[in-house]
């Protein structure tokens, strides 16, 4: 049994979220899928972005 990271809803096996999870993050989500990077890579790819992002939130 499969489920959904965002709501734990019961999802099939070619699912990656329910549709209600989807939602939740955005109204018109329709489809999202996994990274094809390990959490090695997911983390320095953050720490090439933390700089920028720290940037973009004080121009706001």
């Amino acid at each position: 049994m499969k489920r959904c990271p965002i709501t734990y809803d019961v999802i099939s096996d070619q699912e990656n979220y329910s549709q209600r999870g989807l939602h939740l993050l955005s109204p018109q989500l329709k489809n999202l899928s996994p990274l094809d990077l390990s959490a090695d890579e997911q983390r320095q790819e953050a720490i090439a972005r933390v700089g920028k992002m720290s940037k973009a939130s004080k121009r706001n």
